[in-house]
């Protein structure tokens, strides 16, 4: 079954360089200038489709250049000829080998490009399921694929609120600190690697408060034995109010199980929290690929 995503998001996809050999054919040496260049490295969704690129493959000057393709891992090289072909991506995660054959009248070169295709998977909230009990909110995640779960909610100075201008409810901390601060505990069922983490961030900066002049917010994930950083800080001023951010996290590996993730904020122009300033929270995206 192919994926299903909510958001736009990089495949997560790798291809690795696998094997470079020459065969001399008919007696005559390989020339040093025959080279097959399959191009890469390649991304692609499982089911997808992408063109592979061998036009940095070349031949003596004078020589006749052929380029043959095997797509389908046959040793045969009678899938495709010539420079660039289409590939369709196969159902993964998997290795598919693809080869490009370079040949002239006098040598045979091949360049062999491995695909691993890997399947994503996401948690998207929109906050319009939370739930409140006092300064507490809680909202479930939809995922797109199985073995994987999430919860959002904060340690306090919620709960969620309802903003105008389309927002709807926010996923909202007020005294945002070391110790009010939003979190998303996320459960999976085998072991994953966490992509990328998307939201909409909204947030006051009002004459005299801490965030007057702005903050930072730094991802940090426990999956059992403390917290660490993961991602870049954020920069958090008024010019950003309503935008929607992206973080890298670098595919960072998480095994079976459950991990919290939370939004630390510091560099406040006094003190160590926001007071009574908001920091909020919508259209939340998390990537994970298998």
């Amino acid at each position: 079954m192919k994926p299903r995503t909510t958001k736009s998001v990089n495949p997560g996809v790798v291809a690795i360089l696998l094997l470079l050999f020459t065969i001399v054919s008919n007696g005559s040496p390989a020339s040093a200038s025959l080279v097959a260049d399959a191009g890469g490295p390649y991304s692609v969704l499982e089911g997808g489709s992408i063109l592979l690129d061998a036009s940095g493959s070349s031949a003596d000057p004078g020589d006749t250049l052929t380029l043959a393709w095997d797509l389908d891992n046959d040793g045969q090289f009678d899938d495709a000829t010539g420079s660039s072909v289409v590939f369709q991506g196969i159902d993964g995660p998997s290795v598919h080998p693809v080869a490009v054959r370079a040949s002239t009248q006098k040598t045979l070169f091949w360049d062999v490009e491995n695909e691993t295709h890997q399947i994503q998977k996401s948690l998207f909230w929109d906050f319009e399921n939370a739930t409140s009990a006092g300064s507490i909110s809680t909202s479930v995640g939809a995922p797109t694929g199985a073995g994987i779960s999430g919860v959002a909610s904060q340690t306090g100075g919620g709960p969620a609120e309802t903003f105008g201008g389309g927002a709807g409810k926010v996923h909202l901390t007020r005294f945002l600190g070391p110790v009010n601060y939003p979190y998303i505990d996320v459960t999976t069922t085998s072991a994953m690697r966490l992509e990328s983490i998307s939201f909409l961030h909204i947030h006051n900066h009002n004459p005299g408060f801490p965030t007057q002049f702005g903050y930072q917010v730094q991802l940090q994930i426990d999956s059992g034995s403390g917290f660490s950083n993961i991602g870049s800080p954020l920069a958090i001023n008024a010019g950003n109010s309503g935008d929607t951010s992206t973080i890298n996290l670098g595919s960072t590996l998480i095994g079976a199980g459950t991990h919290r993730i939370r939004w630390l904020a510091s560099g406040f122009s006094s003190g160590s929290n926001s007071n009574t300033e908001f920091f909020a929270i919508n259209d939340l995206n998390l990537v994970a690929s298998v």
